[in-house]
């Protein structure tokens, strides 16, 4: 049964970062453009083949673990990557992925079917299970947009003004006459704001 082999970090921790393998597919990805997701059922077909091919028999219930490792991710960067692919070269990407579907599944396309099946991957191992709840207390220690929205108190204000105003409550005639008065004062300053 081939399992994923997590990266870990030399102090023993699980390695987050993206391998040198994925920039290169995600650069792929981009060149080659949107593409049409598959159906479930042909996605797990042509892993049952794969492990098939290996001469190992799909319906045995000791190969089904390698059955789902050969699906191949349907969205994202990483889509057209088996989920085993995905978990030995971006376990930080697959758990901040499963985190936001399972925010928002939509089961209206062939893709929510590819996302419950990497979901129940992913949870198939302690180190997946680990980057779940790691991804899981990230995202609850975000400040969301709603959170920002309710910090400005005037409509004219963005997340873009707090960051210049200090969270301070602005018109935007202060906030412009501030903005034109840093520029004049060290453009440099401003340069590293829109960095």
């Amino acid at each position: 049964m081939q399992q994923p082999c997590f990266r870990h970090k030399p102090d023993g921790s699980l390695n987050l970062g993206d391998s040198a393998a994925s920039y290169k597919v995600v650069a792929e990805n981009r060149k080659a453009g949107w593409q049409k997701a598959l159906s479930g059922d042909a996605v797990k077909a042509k892993a049952r083949q794969v492990v098939a091919e290996r001469r190992r028999d799909p319906d045995d219930e000791r190969s089904q673990v390698e059955v789902l490792g050969e699906h191949v991710i349907q969205m994202g960067k990483y889509r057209g990557q088996t989920f085993r692919w995905v978990l030995e070269n971006a376990v930080g990407y697959a758990g901040w992925l499963l985190v936001a579907m399972l925010k928002d599944i939509s089961a209206s396309d062939f893709r929510y079917v590819n996302k419950m099946a990497f979901n129940q991957y992913l949870e198939l191992f302690p180190e997946g299970r680990e980057v779940i709840q790691l991804k899981s207390t990230e995202t609850m220690s975000k400040p969301s947009a709603s959170s920002l929205s309710t910090a400005v108190s005037t409509p004219m204000q963005s997340p873009f003004s707090l960051l210049v105003t200090g969270r301070r409550k602005l018109t935007p005639e202060a906030f412009s006459a501030k903005l034109t008065k840093a520029v004049a004062a060290k453009p440099c300053k401003l340069l590293f704001i829109f960095l």
